[in-house]
């Protein structure tokens, strides 16, 4: 069978359909990704074959569009996940047509390429990343059936229906341009790798599967071996609000908030990152580049700015999450999360210093979210492996 998986270039999203991919040309499969050229050598470092479609897009200039940033500075409530649409304030309903714009203006810069690939290569299935609108497009136009993976809570799932309670003119027009109507967006089938804890409803047949973390690979450091003497938190805060910097909240302060704390912090990837101090204490280390996957089971916690991909590798550890999520959907992963009682998460207008140590040292000593993380851990291994799921799917694809 010929299995075309493809995402916008965006390493995370890519990252979360790698074990899925894997195991398809394990079992025998062809697995070819298509992406924009920027992702190419990241496809190819996985050990998959890339497929070049379209053109890079330009997200720092997308994401300081007017539009992004009016809706920047207040985040979903808690409740957003099983809130009626009808019901959700204005400024709500903003943020998810923001997100809408912002896919429609990504996809528009692969989805021509991506359908001529389909129509020349003629896969067997197409799995995407949920916001990969062009793929949609791609398996409508040729006929090919389709799923979507989850790299997260799956907030463009049934809960909270945007195409349809919003009438999103920008995802409406994406597909009316392409002869389809906006009721096509939907994949046939969606591989949901949350656990029944964190999972939303969604609109079409799911099918679980494990998270099996992924990450590019790298060489164990001695200190990593050595036993520890003190707690370890991995303080990340990844590529969107790198982005943005715009966040009210970032690595300066929350290392301002660990002062006092007896504990060793470890910042993967906190080099060059804006307003990090140049003289830190022996107890934190700032490096270029260490895997998660290699760093997170030896560490007693993770602060992260609630990205999803960050969330379910830690929680697929046990790890408990102190989240400070920054942008329009973070919010509501890491409030799925702290539902399960394996996180908390702090309000990004919280930058008092002295609250902010509060947050920290009350999350460190409370020792029920390690429990909740365990639980979650155990309900994440339960998920049926990606090689069970590729049996699945090429049953389905059988049957059409």
């Amino acid at each position: 069978m010929r299995v075309l998986f493809t995402t916008f270039a965006w390493p995370s999203h890519f990252y979360g359909m790698v074990p899925l991919a894997w195991a398809f040309q394990s079992a025998g499969h062809e697995v070819v990704v298509a992406s924009q050229p920027q992702l190419a050598e990241t496809i190819a470092g996985a050990g998959l074959h890339a497929a070049v479609v379209g053109h890079d897009p330009d997200m720092r200039a997308m994401m300081h569009q007017p539009q992004y940033q009016q809706v920047g500075d207040t985040l979903l409530d808690e409740a957003v996940g099983t809130l009626p649409p009808e019901v959700l304030p204005e400024a709500e309903k903003a943020k998810w047509l923001t997100m809408l714009w912002h896919t429609c203006q990504v996809a528009e810069t692969m989805t021509d390429d991506l359908v001529d690939f389909v129509g020349d290569w003629r896969p067997d299935l197409i799995v995407r990343d949920p916001s990969t609108f062009g793929a949609s497009v791609a398996a409508r136009k040729h006929g090919v059936p389709d799923a979507r993976v989850t790299l997260c809570p799956d907030v463009m799932g049934k809960a909270f229906d945007a195409r349809a309670a919003l009438g999103s003119p920008d995802l409406a027009g994406f597909f009316e341009r392409h002869g389809l109507t906006v009721e096509d967006s939907w994949a046939r089938w969606t591989v949901d790798q949350c656990p029944p804890a964190l999972r939303l409803p969604t609109a079409t047949e799911r099918i679980p599967m494990r998270h099996v973390p992924y990450a590019t690979g790298g060489t164990v450091p001695d200190w990593l071996l050595a036993p520890k003497s003190r707690p370890r938190i991995c303080l990340t805060w990844g590529f969107t609000t790198e982005l943005l910097r715009s966040e009210a909240i970032g690595v300066p302060q929350l290392l301002g908030a660990l002062e006092g704390i007896d504990c060793e912090v470890v910042i993967p990837g906190g080099r060059g990152l804006p307003g990090m101090p140049a003289d830190l204490p022996g107890t934190v280390r700032v490096l270029d580049y260490l895997p998660l996957t290699m760093l997170l089971p030896t560490c007693d916690a993770l602060l992260h700015h609630g990205g999803g991909g960050s969330m379910l590798m830690a929680a697929a550890q046990g790890v408990p999450q102190l989240m400070f999520p920054q942008i329009i959907d973070q919010a509501v992963y890491a409030h799925q999360l702290a539902r399960t009682g394996a996180g908390q998460v702090v309000d990004r207008s919280d930058t008092d210093p002295a609250a902010l140590r509060r947050h920290v040292r009350r999350f460190l000593e409370t020792g029920s979210y390690r429990e909740a993380a365990l639980r979650l851990q155990a309900e994440i291994a339960a998920q049926p492996a990606p090689a069970a799921v590729v049996d699945t799917l090429r049953s389905l694809v059988d049957r059409t």
